[in-house]
């Protein structure tokens, strides 16, 4: 059953193949959107996984300017606007710090913080010019904040939730609202743990679903509309925690 909340509503959701990403566009097509989901990959996996929840689907490596701009015009073209932006994709390095080389600092950093700032840069530029009250979240993580062990992961995130509150102040004079949402440990495909014992409430890793719910809140006027320029920690109180062993 669909539910109107976001009725018709052209929703991007960037690395929404999988993960995280794939429980915010399962979310909002729930509620009416018509939802594009980015990612990189195979065109056949990517297209199998976004019709598999009603989505649709382009191809788009955020390291990428042109891949930017083909996404952008692919939506204008077929949707004629872009009211929803979720900046999802992200990856990592796994690397400590004497480990990391020039280039897993150029894939960390043009991925998770140049290529989500060039889409939201491009995407906000569109909701102006179709007076969109447009809706942006970025996607952190609890390691803008506690140390992962992952130099370039933890910094591009705290980047991004800095950017969140520039972003929210230069575009709140034109009604669109920017928000992020630092999730904790996630249960994503493949992810066999059910427990994660420092979990303060349940010892339980979260769901896609949990921070589904949570861009859900963010992107509706009916339950947000007054929120822009805020960080939302939806980690079951893992951050609380000094839960790193080194």
């Amino acid at each position: 059953m669909v539910n109107g909340l976001l009725k018709d509503r052209v929703v991007i959701v960037t690395g929404g193949a999988s993960g995280i990403g794939l429980g915010i566009s399962h979310e909002f097509v729930k509620n009416g959107a018509k939802v594009v989901t980015a990612s990189r990959g195979k065109t056949a996996s990517i297209e199998k996984i976004a019709r598999g929840v009603g989505a649709d689907f382009k191809l788009c490596d955020l390291s990428k300017p042109k891949d930017i701009d083909l996404l952008i015009n692919y939506v204008i073209n077929k949707y004629k606007k872009i009211d929803i932006l979720i900046n999802n994709a992200g990856i990592g390095s796994s690397k400590k710090l004497f480990e990391i080389t020039l280039d897993d600092l150029d894939n960390v950093i043009n991925t998770n913080l140049k290529g989500s700032f060039l889409l939201t840069q491009k995407v906000s530029q569109q909701m102006i010019k179709f007076k969109s009250d447009g809706k942006i979240i970025f996607v952190t993580s609890i390691h803008q904040d506690v140390p992962l062990g992952d130099p370039i992961y933890s910094a591009s995130k705290a980047a991004l939730k800095m950017l969140v509150k520039e972003m929210a102040l230069e575009l709140a004079p034109f009604g669109i609202r920017v928000n992020g949402i630092a999730p904790g440990a996630i249960k994503v495909r493949g992810d066999l743990s059910e427990r994660f014992p420092d979990v303060p409430l349940g010892g339980n890793r979260g769901e896609p679903t949990d921070i589904a719910k949570a861009a859900l809140f963010l992107v509706s006027d009916q339950w947000s509309k007054y929120i822009t320029g805020s960080v939302l920690t939806v980690d079951g109180g893992l951050s609380l925690v000094n839960w790193i062993k080194r």
